[in-house]
């Protein structure tokens, strides 16, 4: 499959807001764990470090089977300014970065699977739930995941469903190819305890609420990774079970 038909199909999950791949961070204002800071340009070194563990992370994570990978889909990005406080002339926040790719389905799978499977990782990001589900498809739930927390959200519940015409929907059978084929976004985040608490209370309560983060002692410090995978539910939940938490976790900084 070409990539302006996966880019088509990632573009349609983001106006129905199961795919929010910018949920995570703001690149254009400087954004990123902002709390009303102005931005400050980041040094070429610490804009070098915070993307080579972007890189690293990605890197790291599984390759899914039955599929093979759209070279034309690698990317990654640093921001070049992060939070500033101009009183203290200390860094609010550190600078953010992101990397990514995508897989293209190959034989049998690519009849009964999303389009595409992707991969994103993002370092020093605000994290948040996917938006816009509410009335698309099912309710955010923690998914178990050894040493880290873990969100998912899929279309299942939208895809098992059809308008009536009285305006409500019923639902229907869904076979097993169709179940295990719905798109699904997977969310985990590495941090520190209290911000993976929280993530994983915010599945249930829909309300995120970080416990206050520390001025990082230089703005190039790597202290939290979101890693985002984005398919089909049974490739993507077998994906995250292979992910390497603990090596994962070696790229943060001591807090």
């Amino acid at each position: 499959m070409k990539r302006h038909a996966i880019a088509a199909v990632v573009t349609l999950a983001v106006g129905i807001g199961l795919l929010d791949p910018y949920a995570c961070v703001q690149y254009s204002s400087g954004g990123s764990l902002m709390s009303g800071s102005p931005a400050h340009p980041v040094p070429q070194a610490d804009q070098d470090r915070v993307l080579d563990a972007a890189r690293r992370a990605l890197a790291l994570l599984p390759e899914p089977r039955h599929y093979t990978l759209d070279r034309g889909s690698l990317m990654s990005e640093v921001e070049k300014s992060a939070p500033w406080n101009q009183a203290r002339k200390i860094w609010s926040a550190p600078a953010a970065a992101r990397a990514e790719r995508a897989y293209e389905p190959i034989g049998d799978d690519a009849e009964n699977a999303p389009p595409a499977l992707e991969e994103r990782v993002f370092v020093n990001s605000a994290v948040a739930m996917p938006e816009g589900l509410a009335s698309e498809g099912g309710t955010p739930h923690a998914f178990p995941l050894r040493g880290a927390a873990a969100v998912e959200v899929t279309m299942i519940g939208a895809e098992s469903e059809t308008p009536t015409t009285q305006g409500g929907r019923v639902a229907l059978p869904l076979s097993g190819k169709e179940a295990a084929a719905a798109v699904t976004v997977l969310r985990i985040l590495i941090a520190d305890h209290g911000a993976e608490r929280a993530f994983r209370a915010a599945a249930s309560s829909g309300s995120m609420r970080l416990p206050p983060s520390k001025a990082p002692a230089r703005v190039g410090a790597v202290r939290s990774l979101v890693i985002e995978i984005y398919g089909g539910r049974r490739d993507v939940e077998e994906m995250a079970r292979r992910v390497p938490v603990t090596e994962l976790r070696k790229i943060l900084d001591p807090a």
